[in-house]
Protein backbone atom coordinates (compact mmCIF):
# COMPACT_ATOMS: atom_id res chain seq x y z
CA UNK A 1 0.00 0.00 0.00
CA UNK A 2 1.51 3.29 -1.16
CA UNK A 3 0.45 6.85 -0.25
CA UNK A 4 -0.36 8.81 -3.40
CA UNK A 5 1.64 11.88 -4.39
CA UNK A 6 -0.39 12.51 -7.54
CA UNK A 7 -3.43 11.31 -9.50
CA UNK A 8 -1.72 9.04 -12.03
CA UNK A 9 2.02 9.63 -11.80
CA UNK A 10 2.97 7.75 -8.66
CA UNK A 11 6.29 5.90 -8.64
CA UNK A 12 6.27 2.57 -6.80
CA UNK A 13 9.27 0.47 -5.79
CA UNK A 14 8.03 -3.10 -6.38
CA UNK A 15 11.10 -4.73 -4.84
CA UNK A 16 12.60 -7.89 -6.31
CA UNK A 17 10.92 -11.23 -6.96
CA UNK A 18 12.74 -14.43 -5.94
CA UNK A 19 12.42 -17.73 -7.82
CA UNK A 20 13.89 -21.25 -7.53
CA UNK A 21 14.31 -23.88 -10.27
CA UNK A 22 16.11 -27.18 -10.93
CA UNK A 23 17.78 -25.60 -13.91
CA UNK A 24 19.04 -22.14 -14.73
CA UNK A 25 16.68 -19.17 -14.32
CA UNK A 26 16.95 -17.03 -17.45
CA UNK A 27 14.68 -14.08 -16.62
CA UNK A 28 12.30 -12.56 -14.09
CA UNK A 29 10.05 -9.83 -15.45
CA UNK A 30 6.78 -8.02 -14.72
CA UNK A 31 4.21 -5.98 -16.61
CA UNK A 32 4.17 -3.03 -14.22
CA UNK A 33 3.49 0.43 -15.71
CA UNK A 34 6.08 3.16 -15.34
CA UNK A 35 3.70 5.19 -13.17
CA UNK A 36 0.70 4.13 -11.07
CA UNK A 37 -2.69 5.82 -10.73
CA UNK A 38 -4.68 6.02 -7.48
CA UNK A 39 -6.43 2.70 -6.90
CA UNK A 40 -5.53 -0.97 -7.22
CA UNK A 41 -3.23 -2.36 -9.91
CA UNK A 42 -2.46 -6.07 -10.32
CA UNK A 43 1.09 -6.78 -11.47
CA UNK A 44 2.00 -10.14 -13.08
CA UNK A 45 5.52 -11.48 -12.51
CA UNK A 46 6.84 -14.08 -14.95
CA UNK A 47 9.92 -16.28 -14.52
CA UNK A 48 11.57 -18.34 -17.32
CA UNK A 49 14.23 -21.07 -17.09
CA UNK A 50 16.75 -22.46 -19.57
CA UNK A 51 14.31 -25.18 -20.68
CA UNK A 52 11.76 -22.49 -21.69
CA UNK A 53 9.47 -23.36 -18.77
CA UNK A 54 7.60 -20.41 -17.26
CA UNK A 55 5.71 -19.66 -14.08
CA UNK A 56 3.85 -16.56 -12.99
CA UNK A 57 2.41 -14.92 -9.90
CA UNK A 58 0.58 -11.66 -9.19
CA UNK A 59 1.25 -8.75 -6.91
CA UNK A 60 -1.38 -6.25 -5.78
CA UNK A 61 -0.28 -2.62 -5.63
CA UNK A 62 -2.69 -0.21 -3.87
CA UNK A 63 -2.11 3.50 -4.21
CA UNK A 64 -4.28 5.39 -1.71
CA UNK A 65 -4.96 9.02 -0.88
CA UNK A 66 -5.40 9.35 2.89
CA UNK A 67 -3.98 12.87 3.15
CA UNK A 68 -6.63 15.50 3.93
CA UNK A 69 -6.80 18.64 1.79
CA UNK A 70 -5.01 21.66 3.21
CA UNK A 71 -6.94 24.93 3.46
CA UNK A 72 -4.72 28.00 3.42
CA UNK A 73 -5.49 30.64 6.09
CA UNK A 74 -8.68 32.61 5.35
CA UNK A 75 -8.75 36.38 5.93
CA UNK A 76 -11.22 37.85 8.42
CA UNK A 77 -14.02 39.82 6.71
CA UNK A 78 -15.51 43.01 8.14
CA UNK A 79 -18.74 44.17 6.48
CA UNK A 80 -20.72 47.34 7.16
CA UNK A 81 -24.30 46.45 8.13
CA UNK A 82 -27.20 47.64 5.97
CA UNK A 83 -29.91 45.93 8.07
CA UNK A 84 -30.40 43.98 11.28
CA UNK A 85 -30.42 40.46 9.84
CA UNK A 86 -30.49 40.64 6.02
CA UNK A 87 -26.94 41.71 5.17
CA UNK A 88 -25.50 40.09 2.05
CA UNK A 89 -21.78 39.25 2.20
CA UNK A 90 -20.03 37.72 -0.80
CA UNK A 91 -17.52 35.05 0.20
CA UNK A 92 -14.58 34.01 -1.97
CA UNK A 93 -13.53 30.37 -1.96
CA UNK A 94 -10.35 29.78 0.06
CA UNK A 95 -7.18 28.42 -1.53
CA UNK A 96 -6.88 24.65 -1.06
CA UNK A 97 -4.01 22.25 -1.70
CA UNK A 98 -4.73 18.63 -2.67
CA UNK A 99 -3.71 16.13 -5.35
CA UNK A 100 -7.33 15.45 -6.38
CA UNK A 101 -10.29 17.57 -7.41
CA UNK A 102 -11.98 19.03 -4.35
CA UNK A 103 -15.38 20.42 -3.39
CA UNK A 104 -15.51 23.55 -1.24
CA UNK A 105 -18.58 24.21 0.90
CA UNK A 106 -19.40 26.44 3.84
CA UNK A 107 -22.16 26.78 6.41
CA UNK A 108 -22.89 30.47 5.81
CA UNK A 109 -26.60 31.38 5.86
CA UNK A 110 -28.21 31.88 2.46
CA UNK A 111 -29.42 35.32 1.34
CA UNK A 112 -33.18 36.01 1.37
CA UNK A 113 -34.72 35.24 -2.04
CA UNK A 114 -38.50 35.38 -2.43
CA UNK A 115 -39.93 31.92 -3.15
CA UNK A 116 -36.72 30.05 -2.28
CA UNK A 117 -35.88 28.20 0.92
CA UNK A 118 -33.11 29.77 2.99
CA UNK A 119 -30.51 27.76 4.90
CA UNK A 120 -29.85 29.42 8.25
CA UNK A 121 -27.45 26.61 9.10
CA UNK A 122 -26.09 23.75 7.01
CA UNK A 123 -25.53 20.18 8.17
CA UNK A 124 -25.98 16.66 6.81
CA UNK A 125 -27.92 14.47 9.27
CA UNK A 126 -31.04 16.23 10.54
CA UNK A 127 -32.91 19.06 8.81
CA UNK A 128 -35.41 21.30 10.63
CA UNK A 129 -37.77 23.23 8.35
CA UNK A 130 -39.92 26.07 9.64
CA UNK A 131 -40.94 29.68 8.97
CA UNK A 132 -41.88 32.83 10.82
CA UNK A 133 -41.92 32.85 14.64
CA UNK A 134 -41.59 29.05 14.90
CA UNK A 135 -38.05 29.30 13.45
CA UNK A 136 -37.03 30.26 17.00
CA UNK A 137 -38.49 26.96 18.22
CA UNK A 138 -36.56 25.12 15.49
CA UNK A 139 -33.34 26.82 16.60
CA UNK A 140 -33.93 25.70 20.20
CA UNK A 141 -34.71 22.11 19.17
CA UNK A 142 -31.64 22.02 16.93
CA UNK A 143 -29.37 23.10 19.79
CA UNK A 144 -30.73 20.43 22.12
CA UNK A 145 -30.50 17.67 19.49
CA UNK A 146 -26.95 18.64 18.60
CA UNK A 147 -25.86 18.55 22.23
CA UNK A 148 -27.67 15.27 22.96
CA UNK A 149 -27.11 13.22 19.80
CA UNK A 150 -23.96 14.89 18.39
CA UNK A 151 -25.57 15.13 14.94
CA UNK A 152 -24.97 17.58 12.10
CA UNK A 153 -28.03 19.80 11.69
CA UNK A 154 -29.48 22.00 8.96
CA UNK A 155 -32.05 24.69 9.67
CA UNK A 156 -34.19 25.92 6.77
CA UNK A 157 -36.55 28.88 6.66
CA UNK A 158 -39.32 28.20 4.13
CA UNK A 159 -40.95 31.62 4.13
CA UNK A 160 -43.41 31.07 1.24
CA UNK A 161 -45.87 28.26 0.59
CA UNK A 162 -46.95 29.79 -2.70
CA UNK A 163 -44.67 29.78 -4.54
CA UNK A 164 -43.19 26.70 -2.87
CA UNK A 165 -39.53 25.90 -3.52
CA UNK A 166 -40.16 22.30 -4.59
CA UNK A 167 -36.64 21.76 -5.94
CA UNK A 168 -34.99 23.14 -2.80
CA UNK A 169 -37.17 21.02 -0.52
CA UNK A 170 -36.60 17.90 -2.64
CA UNK A 171 -32.85 18.38 -2.37
CA UNK A 172 -33.11 18.72 1.40
CA UNK A 173 -35.17 15.51 1.56
CA UNK A 174 -32.57 13.64 -0.48
CA UNK A 175 -29.53 14.88 1.45
CA UNK A 176 -30.69 14.41 5.06
CA UNK A 177 -31.58 11.32 7.08
CA UNK A 178 -34.27 13.00 9.23
CA UNK A 179 -36.63 15.87 8.52
CA UNK A 180 -38.44 17.81 11.24
CA UNK A 181 -41.16 20.28 10.20
CA UNK A 182 -42.39 22.88 12.69
CA UNK A 183 -45.16 25.30 11.74
CA UNK A 184 -47.84 27.47 13.31
CA UNK A 185 -50.56 26.06 11.05
CA UNK A 186 -52.78 23.00 10.95
CA UNK A 187 -51.12 20.24 8.93
CA UNK A 188 -53.88 20.01 6.32
CA UNK A 189 -52.84 22.43 3.56
CA UNK A 190 -49.73 23.54 5.39
CA UNK A 191 -46.00 23.16 4.93
CA UNK A 192 -45.81 19.69 6.50
CA UNK A 193 -48.43 18.25 4.16
CA UNK A 194 -46.67 19.75 1.13
CA UNK A 195 -43.29 18.38 2.21
CA UNK A 196 -44.75 14.90 2.72
CA UNK A 197 -46.29 15.09 -0.75
CA UNK A 198 -42.91 15.99 -2.29
CA UNK A 199 -41.25 13.18 -0.31
CA UNK A 200 -43.77 10.68 -1.70
CA UNK A 201 -43.31 11.88 -5.26
CA UNK A 202 -39.51 11.61 -5.19
CA UNK A 203 -39.54 8.45 -3.02
CA UNK A 204 -37.34 10.08 -0.39
CA UNK A 205 -35.67 7.69 2.07
CA UNK A 206 -35.57 10.11 5.01
CA UNK A 207 -37.89 9.99 8.01
CA UNK A 208 -40.27 12.93 8.53
CA UNK A 209 -41.72 14.22 11.79
CA UNK A 210 -44.10 17.18 11.73
CA UNK A 211 -45.37 19.45 14.49
CA UNK A 212 -48.34 21.68 13.66
CA UNK A 213 -51.34 23.28 15.33
CA UNK A 214 -53.97 20.80 16.42
CA UNK A 215 -57.04 20.93 14.18
CA UNK A 216 -59.44 21.39 17.08
CA UNK A 217 -60.50 23.99 19.63
CA UNK A 218 -58.35 23.81 22.77
CA UNK A 219 -59.97 24.98 26.01
CA UNK A 220 -57.03 27.04 27.19
CA UNK A 221 -56.27 30.72 27.68
CA UNK A 222 -52.81 32.29 27.79
CA UNK A 223 -50.22 34.29 25.89
CA UNK A 224 -48.93 33.36 22.44
CA UNK A 225 -46.08 31.15 23.69
CA UNK A 226 -48.37 29.32 26.13
CA UNK A 227 -50.94 28.68 23.39
CA UNK A 228 -48.26 27.28 21.10
CA UNK A 229 -47.04 25.02 23.90
CA UNK A 230 -50.57 23.75 24.45
CA UNK A 231 -50.59 22.71 20.78
CA UNK A 232 -47.27 20.89 21.29
CA UNK A 233 -45.19 23.62 19.65
CA UNK A 234 -42.63 23.88 22.43
CA UNK A 235 -38.86 23.34 22.34
CA UNK A 236 -38.76 20.74 25.11
CA UNK A 237 -41.85 18.83 23.90
CA UNK A 238 -40.59 18.62 20.33
CA UNK A 239 -37.09 17.72 21.49
CA UNK A 240 -38.35 14.80 23.58
CA UNK A 241 -40.52 13.58 20.71
CA UNK A 242 -37.56 13.69 18.31
CA UNK A 243 -35.13 11.70 20.45
CA UNK A 244 -34.18 8.41 18.83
Amino acid sequence: VIEATGIDNNEVDLGEANATDNGEIISISNDAPEFFAIGDTIITWTVSDSSENTASDTQLVSVVDTTAPEILPVDTLTHEATSIDENIVYLDNPSVLDIQDITITNNAPDPFVMGKIRYLKKGKDVCLISYGPTVNIALGVAEKLQNKEKVSISIISCHTLKPLDIQGIAKALKTHKRIIVIEEMVENGGLAQNIKKIAWEIQAKCSIKSFSLQDRFIHFFGDHQQLLSEHGLDVDKIFRSCLK
